[in-house]
C-alpha cells in the first residue's frame, strides 16, 4: 500500500507539492514566514523549470538541491545578503524533512552531511564576498608589476604553505602560485572561482584580493556549465 502511494507521489510535479506544503503551514506558522517560505519555494520552482522543465518529484535527488544552492543562486543572487541566504537553506531543509515526515518519500532529500558542509561553505562565501565589499584594495601605482597571465574559470586543488594549485577548467591548464595571505583565509580546495592569475615583474605568479571576481563553493564544480 505504502509502495503504491509513494509510486503516485512520485509523477506528481514538484508544484503540487510546493502548493500542498504552504497549504499545511498556513496555519501554523506567521503570516510573515508564510510568505518567507512561499517567495523561498518560487525561487526554487523557477531553478527547476529553468534547468529542468516541469519536474516530478520521482526525478528528485539531493544533487538539484546542492546544484541550486551552490552554483544557481550564486549566480543569479550574488548581491543578496547572507540572512537571506540562511532563511533558503532553512525553508528547503524543512520542506525535505516534511516531505519525509508526511510518508510522500522514503528517504529525506536533504542529506545531513553534505548539507551541513555546504551551509559552511555558502557562510564562507557571503563572508568573502562581504570582505572585499568593505577592503576593496586600490589598482596598483605600477601596472607593470601585475600581468595578467591567465583569464578564466579556475578550480584550486590543492595548497601548502603559502603556494596552491590551480587549474583552468576551459584548458585544463595548471599552475602552482603565491596567494596573499587575505584571500588564502577563504579559498578552500575544490573551490571554483572566475578571475585573473597575476604574473609578477620578477615573473613570479601569485593570487590576490584582486585576482577573484566571482566565488563558488566546492560543491558548484560538480555543475559548472
Amino acid at each position: 500500500m505504502i509502495e503504491k502511494m509513494l509510486s503516485l507521489n512520485d509523477y506528481r510535479p514538484m508544484t503540487h507539492w510546493i502548493e500542498q506544503y504552504l497549504v499545511d503551514q498556513e496555519s501554523k506558522v506567521s503570516e510573515h514566514t508564510w510568505t518567507t517560505y512561499a517567495r523561498c519555494l518560487e525561487l526554487w520552482r523557477l531553478y527547476l523549470d529553468s534547468y529542468y522543465g516541469e519536474t516530478y518529484l520521482g526525478e528528485l535527488e539531493w544533487g538539484h538541491l546542492e546544484e541550486f544552492l551552490a552554483w544557481w543562486y550564486f549566480r543569479h543572487y550574488m548581491g543578496r545578503s547572507y540572512a537571506e541566504a540562511q532563511v533558503l537553506l532553512i525553508t528547503l531543509e524543512n520542506f525535505a524533512y516534511w516531505l519525509k515526515d508526511k510518508r510522500i518519500i522514503l528517504e529525506n532529500l536533504w542529506q545531513e552531511e553534505e548539507g551541513q558542509i555546504l551551509k559552511q561553505d555558502i557562510k564562507r562565501v557571503f563572508d568573502w564576498n562581504w570582505n572585499r565589499a568593505l577592503n576593496n584594495p586600490p589598482e596598483p601605482a605600477d601596472p607593470q608589476c601585475r600581468i595578467a597571465q591567465d583569464t578564466g574559470w579556475f578550480t584550486l586543488s590543492d595548497r601548502n604553505d603559502g603556494q596552491v594549485r590551480i587549474t583552468n577548467l576551459l584548458t585544463a591548464e595548471e599552475y602552482i602560485c603565491r596567494i596573499q595571505v587575505s584571500i588564502g583565509s577563504f579559498l578552500r580546495p575544490g573551490d571554483v572561482f572566475f578571475g585573473h592569475l597575476w604574473r609578477s615583474k620578477g615573473k613570479a605568479s601569485f593570487l590576490d584580493d584582486q585576482s577573484i571576481r566571482n566565488l563558488y563553493p566546492s560543491a558548484a564544480q560538480k555543475y559548472f556549465r
